[in-house]
């Protein structure tokens, strides 16, 4: 009795749920060359540009706008979260650290770079990840 019963259910949940496709669209975005594809995080910025951390220690912004990338920042140790405080201020999780990025001179990439936390330690293993932040 109870299969024929979750049978009935589960059909009934899929036939009255909406494709995905009513939702979301995906659009590809060309990468920058020499930009190693793996990405760590991406956060939406107040002006509607995206923020995306790279494995390799990039952050680039992309405008959708223009579908162009700029540099914001480089030298981090294996991002794996960003977040967008303003248009200018950036925090991202780092390996070893949680890091705030901010463009004090609005040329459009970070000139201070500030450690917001480091105590989680940090061993060395291959495994250890570190990710976030979270709104």
């Amino acid at each position: 009795m109870t299969r024929p019963l979750s049978l009935f259910l589960c059909a009934a949940a899929l036939a009255s749920a909406d494709p995905w496709t009513d939702h979301f669209t995906f659009e590809k975005i060309a990468i920058p060359p020499g930009i190693d594809p793996q990405v760590g995080g991406i956060d939406s910025m107040p002006n509607g540009n995206l923020a995306v951390c790279f494995h390799r220690g990039e952050v680039l912004i992309y405008a959708p706008r223009t579908q162009s990338w700029t540099r914001f920042a480089e030298g981090l140790h294996e991002p794996l979260g960003i977040l967008a405080v303003s248009d200018d201020i950036f925090y991202v999780m780092q390996r070893p650290e949680l890091t705030r990025l901010t463009d004090t001179d609005m040329d459009g990439s970070a000139d201070l770079y500030e450690t917001i936390f480091d105590s989680f330690g940090m061993t060395g293993n291959y495994h250890e990840f570190a990710f976030g932040p979270a709104r």
